[in-house]
């Protein structure tokens, strides 16, 4: 733990630091640390859900209720999934902004390379579907009007020409300040 000085109380205070696979403030594991990537992160630490959103048998969502029209969510960055969530109408997104977990309600669709680190980190998240049927997930860049990316979490394959219409698993993030 780091200590920090308040400037206006001159009071001490504990800063807590995360590493990956901790458990982070909303019960998530973290799986990006501030400025883990060249400041790619920012100041922000990631934590994802520890289990996929279910709709269904499967637990596969659509990626969009809108498959045909460019929406703009076209950010591949870190730190643009909740730019790009808040572009998609329905679908995915809305099961993801929809969701109160661990008290907080700020979880978002990642982003294409914010999804990827998930799959660098998945044995320390858990709960990914890696073998068998449906171990696709959704991200939240846009790859057309009707295609979107997605990663393959069995080898990690990544795709930005998906049907919109197809299903998915979708695994909810949100990102908290250092």
């Amino acid at each position: 733990m780091a200590g920090f000085l308040n400037a206006i109380t001159g009071s001490v205070g504990i800063k807590k630091v995360y590493a990956i696979g901790d458990t982070g403030p909303a019960g998530g594991k973290i799986y990006i640390l501030p400025a883990s990537l060249g400041g790619g992160g920012g100041s922000y630490y990631y934590e994802a859900w520890t289990t996929d959103i279910v709709n269904g048998e499967t637990g596969n969502i659509r990626w969009s209720s809108d498959t045909t029209t460019l929406l703009g969510a076209s950010g591949t960055a870190i730190g643009t999934g909740p730019t790009n969530t808040a572009l998609i109408p329905g679908g995915a997104s809305a099961e993801c902004t929809g969701t109160t977990r661990g008290g907080e309600s700020d979880w978002f669709f990642p982003s294409k390379n914010e999804l990827n680190e998930m799959y660098v980190n998945r044995t320390a998240i858990g709960e990914f579907k890696t073998s068998g049927n449906y171990t696709t997930y959704w991200s939240s860049t846009e790859g057309s009007a009707t295609q979107a990316h997605g990663q393959v979490f069995s080898d990690g394959s990544q795709y930005g020409n998906m049907s919109k219409t197809q299903i998915r698993n979708v695994r909810p993030s949100r990102r908290f300040l250092a």
